[in-house]
């Protein structure tokens, strides 16, 4: 019995990480859901197309992570998101 309970507690430790990991994830990605993706990309690109919330391409990517961190830095000062 002493191995079913350690089984069951590597399984609860493993099952809670990953659920900790996906809430982490949710986390960092509240403020990016805040942001109409299409339009950013035809600011910066001339199309709709290019740039997206999870495929920003390299080069511009610096100036959208500093307006994602600046928006983040707003709502966590505010105590919109933690």
């Amino acid at each position: 019995m002493s191995k079913l309970t350690s089984l069951n507690e590597a399984k609860d430790q493993i099952i809670g990480k990953r659920g900790s990991e996906r809430r982490e994830q949710y986390e960092s990605d509240k403020t990016k859901q805040l942001f109409n993706w299409g339009e950013i990309s035809r600011l910066f690109s001339g199309t709709r197309s290019v740039i997206r919330k999870n495929s920003i391409p390299k080069v511009h990517e610096p100036i959208i992570n500093e307006i994602v961190d600046v928006v983040d830095g707003i709502l966590k000062r505010e105590g919109i998101i933690k």
